[in-house]
């Protein structure tokens, strides 16, 4: 990589793009063992105190059940308290919580999709660049016999410079949806550890509404398996959803360019905005039409109001008559208004089906036709199981709650402050850790 860093495909520097992850992952493993090692010698030598690794809590989860036990404001209000205001970032996209660490599989899981994303970004840039290379060969061959052919109608001619134009055209627009795919993938990536905290402090709070009621009682045997099959299906998901969506985007990109840029450039400016006017004005004329069938109803087929105080008039009708004739004019208004937005309807619902394809949290069907969905019937039930196995686990509310084990073989349950708060905490401490759960759920 360093004496032969170039290559055929990516030019002088394809070695070094292809193989900095893997060159990364080691360095991180070399460091990780540096510290292990110098840590066990330490503890060897006296200088340092050897930590049990396998505590019943971990020390942010002990201080997230002192948080609990103990009384406390409103989490707002003890920001502001203490003068401390979330930031824009904070509010909407993402705030950081001390009492919880994502585990390690979450972490690897994560970084592996990051990988995956990154090579097959690097395999579709490679990949773009010969096919349109061949394209642009395969057009100069054809310019070359187009140049040769004497005859008057020659079609080789005509075609040559739309498929030199489509080719560039096509190249640019490729580049781009490979930058808007792969940040719609990344940005999916850490959705998905959101929503991962999200509903697991929401299990921890006993709040199961968010998931189908038949995942509740869930087997033994299928959660645990369903620890095995999740990770190596969320990158599987990743992968897949960053090629469907680069392809879908590249074909919506063609369909813009053809439709608008390349007419505005070739002088068709005008009637561009001819038909985009002719659009609008539809869509206002349709839009319209509804608001004022919903005027027509609310000023004479309804009766008034019961009370001067009420906010709207009560469901009851009046002018039954005219309601009739007034339903009969909008009736093959509202035909022809139904047919387009069935049409409307399919390019929505394919648009947001394949966006959401790599979202395995939830499924992309309607509600009822879960089952049909193969993403439901296996890869939400994988990861509302493992959520669920995970709970039990590890929900630090429950941990103290356990029986213990026998005491040769039962390891310190946590740092010695935990006893001391969780003694100090406890009297009359059941309402507040209620309310504490709450507030972090809500939170």
């Amino acid at each position: 990589m360093v004496t032969c860093p170039g290559g055929a495909v990516l030019g002088r520097f394809q070695k070094l793009i292809l193989q900095w992850p893997r060159v990364l992952c080691l360095i991180f493993l070399l460091g990780r063992f540096t510290h292990m090692l110098a840590k066990a010698v330490r503890t060897n030598l006296g200088l340092e105190r050897e930590e049990d690794e396998e505590l019943m809590l971990q020390t942010h989860q002990v201080k997230y059940i002192q948080l609990l036990l103990r009384s406390h404001p409103h989490p707002e209000q003890d920001r502001v308290s203490k003068g401390r205001v979330r930031s824009w970032f904070e509010r909407n996209v993402y705030e950081w919580d001390p009492y919880f660490k994502y585990p390690n599989r979450m972490i690897g899981t994560s970084i592996i999709c990051f990988i995956g994303l990154y090579a097959i970004t690097v395999a579709d840039y490679s990949l773009c660049d010969y096919t349109f290379n061949k394209l642009d060969h395969l057009v100069d061959s054809l310019s070359l016999l187009a140049a040769s052919c004497n005859t008057t109608q020659n079609l080789l001619a005509d075609l040559v410079p739309q498929l030199r134009q489509f080719s560039l055209v096509a190249r640019d627009i490729w580049l781009a949806t490979t930058i808007f795919a792969s940040l719609t993938s990344v940005t999916y990536t850490f959705h998905v550890l959101v929503c991962y905290r999200k509903h697991l402090k929401r299990l921890w709070a006993g709040q199961k509404n968010f998931m189908p009621e038949k995942f509740h009682n869930h087997s033994s045997a299928v959660s645990v398996a369903a620890i095995t099959r999740y990770s190596g299906w969320q990158i599987a998901y990743t992968m897949w959803g960053y090629l469907i969506i680069h392809f879908v985007q590249f074909l919506l990109g063609l369909l813009l360019a053809y439709g608008l840029v390349l007419p505005i450039l070739q002088g068709k400016g005008l009637a561009v905005l001819s038909n985009l006017g002719m659009i609008i004005l539809t869509t206002g004329v349709v839009i319209g039409l509804l608001i004022l069938q919903i005027l027509l109803v609310q000023v004479f087929f309804l009766q008034d109001k019961i009370s001067p105080t009420d906010k709207q008039k009560p469901l009851a009708l009046n002018n039954r008559k005219a309601f009739h004739n007034f339903t009969y004019f909008f009736f093959f208004y509202n035909v022809i208004m139904g047919l387009g937005n069935c049409i409307i309807r399919l390019v929505v619902s394919m648009v947001l089906g394949t966006w959401l394809v790599s979202r395995i949290d939830r499924t992309i069907v309607q509600r009822g036709y879960e089952s049909l969905d193969p993403e439901c019937v296996r890869g939400v039930r994988i990861r509302q199981r493992w959520f669920l196995l995970y709970t039990l686990l590890k929900n630090p509310q429950l941990v103290p709650l356990r029986r213990p084990s026998p005491p040769s073989h039962r390891p310190s349950l946590d740092p010695p402050s935990f006893a001391l708060g969780f003694r100090n905490g406890w009297s009359g401490g059941e309402q507040t850790a209620r309310e504490g759960m709450m507030d972090e759920a809500d939170a």
